[in-house]
């Protein structure tokens, strides 16, 4: 037997538990992702969301096809690696932040801050061109936009002009916030001329 066979021989037994591992970690992870997208665990540190009326009785969380979404189909992208990462970027500093300014050990506070954190999600659902919301309402077989006439054109409309779900769509699920005057300007249908 040659040394380079010997050698190969010798990594076989590394190379399998690598892929055990491998194997086992991504078991691991999407166990997860699952526990970390429920309102419930959502709730631990966000409490007063989770336990509002708007949030609630939105149609995310109520609707006629009986379809409720959990917290991390909005809040995170699809696919392993995405919302890997939009869990634990998110995660991390909602859980930096709400130990250095308080909020996590008083729930009062989290109300002060409902407004920065709707500016910041509507930020990122723009940088990520809504992509959670096209995850259900994008499928022809999924849950419809809306039955209203019209729609489909407006719809049309704002894709041609480059404006997201979220450029439109927001105080959907959670307590209505002030929209950014720079936000909404950049988001507001131009008329077809």
């Amino acid at each position: 037997m040659t040394k380079k066979v010997k050698t190969l021989l010798a990594m076989l037994p590394l190379l399998i538990v690598g892929i055990l591992a491998g194997h086992f970690l991504t078991l691991g992870t999407e166990a997860f992702n699952e526990a970390t997208a429920t309102a419930e665990f959502c709730g631990l540190c966000h409490a007063s969301i989770v336990e509002s009326e708007t949030f609630k009785t939105s149609n995310h969380r109520m609707n006629r096809f009986g379809v409720t979404a959990e917290c991390g189909e909005c809040h995170t992208r699809e696919g392993f690696y995405l919302e890997t990462w939009d869990h634990v970027s998110s995660g991390i500093r909602s859980l930096v932040l709400g130990i250095a300014r308080g909020h996590l050990t008083d729930p009062k506070l989290q109300d002060t801050i409902g407004e920065e954190m709707a500016h910041n999600a509507r930020d990122w659902f723009v940088e990520v061109d809504s992509a959670p919301c096209l995850r259900c309402h994008n499928d022809p077989n999924g849950y419809p936009m809306s039955g209203r006439p019209g729609v489909a054109r407006e719809h049309e409309k704002a894709k041609h002009q480059g404006i997201s779900c979220i450029g439109c769509h927001y105080n959907l699920v959670h307590e209505p916030q002030p929209v950014r005057p720079e936000f909404k300007a950049a988001n507001t249908l131009k008329d077809d001329h």
